[in-house]
């Protein structure tokens, strides 16, 4: 189980730029349409959605 426990934060992790865009928001790397899916009304519109859904 840690083993699984940790890929899932090293996929996780890979998924945060180490930059922020101009507006101080991070740059997400995974793909927004995978994201969606897991979000409300399938569109991630926060931040906070955003990892919740990675």
């Amino acid at each position: 189980m840690d083993d699984k426990i940790c890929r899932t934060f090293f996929a996780l992790r890979n998924s945060f730029s180490n930059n922020l865009e101009v507006n101080g928001d991070y740059q997400f790397i995974m793909n927004q349409s995978t994201l969606n899916g897991y979000c409300t009304n399938n569109k991630c519109s926060s931040n906070l959605e955003k990892i919740n859904a990675g």
